[in-house]
C-alpha cells in the first residue's frame, strides 16, 4: 500500500516536494536574468544617447578661422563733457559811507538788501537815497557839470526810466530826472534840480545784501562814518579738471547751477553777466553760507559736437598718451582718443578718409603707423 499524506493523500516520500522546489529555483534564476539582461541594455542605451548628444569637438583650425579679424566702426556725435571744479573767487566787502551827520530816525529795523533808487534810511527826518553808479559820485552835482560821475549818474537814471543825458553833463534833463526820483524817495528837490551828495548813500551794485548795518533807529551818525558792509562780491571762478586729459579744442560752454555760458577762450575770465547771475543765484548764497571759499561742480562740454569714430579697445594698437593707431586694409591709420562709450573707444582720425571697417584682435598684424 502506498503511503498518503495525513491532508492531502499525496505521497510523503519528499520526491514531489523537491521536485517543486527545482521548479521555482528555475523560475527565480530565469527572471534574474531577465532583469540583469534589461539593466544591460538599458545602461548601453544610456551610453548610446549620451554619445549622441555631445557633439563632437571641431577641429583647432576650424575654430581660429571662425574668429573674426575685421570688426566694422560707427560714427557718433561727441560732446566731450567734463566734470570741473569751480572755485568761486569772493572779492572784498565794500563799506557804505555816509554823507551826511544827525540821529538816525528811521527805518526801524536794519535792512538785509539795499536797492539803487530807493531810501536806504533815514536822518533827521530827511531820506538818503540808495543810488549805484558806474563812478562812486565824490561832489554834489549841478547844471553845467561834466565829469565821468556824471555819465555814471545820467546812465542810472536812464536804468530807473528817469529823464536823463546821454552825455557826460549835468543837463537840464538830468536836473528833473534827478527832482523827480528825489520826490519819489521823499526828498524835497535842491534849487534847480542840484544832487546834494548828503541825500546819496553810494552802493557798488544796483542790489546789494548787508553783511553789516551799524544805523540803526536812534543812534548818532556823522559824514564820512560808516554805516554798514556790503557782502563780498564774485570777482572770478577758477576751474580745475578733476582727469587730467587733453582737452579737445573749441569753444565750449560752461554749466553752473543750471546757467550757461559760452566760453572762446578758456583762459580768459567768465562773461560778467554770467558771474552776476552767479552771484545773484541762490545756490552761492547757500554754499557761501558754509565755506569761506565756495566750491562747486560744473559741466564743461563743446559748443558744437564733433563726429567721432566708435571702434572696439581691441582694434586699438601702439597707444601712447592720446595718440594710437588703427589698421585699416593692411595700413596704420594714426588716431586721437577723445574718450569712451559703452566699452568702445571713442577716436578722431588724422585725416577724412573714410574708414568703414578695422583690423581687429588676432587680425592686427602692424605694430605701429
Amino acid at each position: 500500500m502506498g503511503r498518503s499524506s495525513g491532508s492531502g493523500g499525496v505521497p510523503d516520500d519528499g520526491t514531489v516536494i523537491r521536485d517543486a522546489g527545482r521548479g521555482k529555483s528555475r523560475r527565480r534564476s530565469s527572471l534574474s536574468s531577465w532583469v540583469v539582461l534589461a539593466l544591460l541594455v538599458v545602461a548601453a542605451g544610456g551610453v548610446s544617447v549620451g554619445l549622441m548628444l555631445v557633439p563632437p569637438a571641431p577641429p583647432a583650425d576650424l575654430d581660429l578661422a571662425a574668429r573674426p579679424t575685421t570688426v566694422p566702426v560707427a560714427r557718433q556725435e561727441f560732446t566731450d563733457d567734463l566734470v570741473v571744479e569751480v572755485v568761486f573767487q569772493m572779492g572784498e566787502a565794500v563799506p557804505l559811507v555816509l554823507r551826511t551827520s544827525g540821529v538816525v530816525t528811521g527805518p526801524l529795523q536794519s535792512p538785509a538788501v539795499l536797492v539803487s533808487g530807493r531810501p536806504a534810511l533815514v536822518v533827521d527826518l530827511r531820506p538818503v537815497v540808495a543810488l549805484h553808479t558806474g563812478v562812486p559820485l565824490f561832489r554834489d552835482l549841478a547844471v553845467g557839470d561834466r565829469g565821468g560821475d556824471v555819465a555814471a549818474l545820467n546812465q542810472e537814471l536812464a536804468r530807473l526810466g528817469r529823464p536823463n543825458s546821454s552825455l557826460d553833463r549835468f543837463t537840464a534833463q538830468t536836473a528833473q530826472g534827478w527832482a523827480e526820483l528825489s520826490r519819489d524817495c521823499g526828498i524835497a528837490p535842491a534849487r534847480g534840480g542840484a544832487l546834494k551828495l548828503a541825500d546819496v548813500l553810494w552802493l557798488p551794485a544796483v542790489s546789494v545784501a548787508l553783511e553789516s548795518w551799524s544805523a540803526v533807529a536812534g543812534t548818532s551818525v556823522g559824514a564820512g562814518e560808516t554805516v554798514g558792509g556790503v557782502r563780498s562780491g564774485l570777482s572770478g571762478v577758477d576751474l580745475n579738471f578733476v582727469n587730467g586729459r587733453p582737452l579737445l579744442e573749441g569753444p565750449r560752454t560752461l554749466t553752473v547751477f543750471g546757467l550757461t555760458t559760452q566760453i572762446e577762450d578758456l583762459s580768459a575770465g567768465l562773461p560778467a553777466d554770467f558771474l552776476r547771475d552767479l552771484e545773484n543765484s541762490p545756490d552761492l548764497t547757500q554754499i557761501r553760507s558754509g565755506s569761506t571759499t565756495p566750491v562747486t561742480k560744473g559741466y564743461l562740454s563743446l559748443a558744437t559736437p564733433i563726429s567721432v569714430l566708435r571702434a572696439p579697445p581691441a582694434a586699438i594698437f601702439a597707444v601712447s598718451g592720446n595718440r594710437a593707431c588703427l589698421q585699416v586694409d593692411g595700413r596704420g591709420r594714426p588716431v586721437t582718443l577723445v574718450g569712451a562709450d559703452l566699452g568702445g573707444t571713442l577716436i578722431v582720425p588724422d585725416d577724412e578718409e573714410p574708414i568703414a571697417e578695422v583690423a581687429f584682435g588676432a587680425g592686427v598684424t602692424l605694430t605701429g603707423c
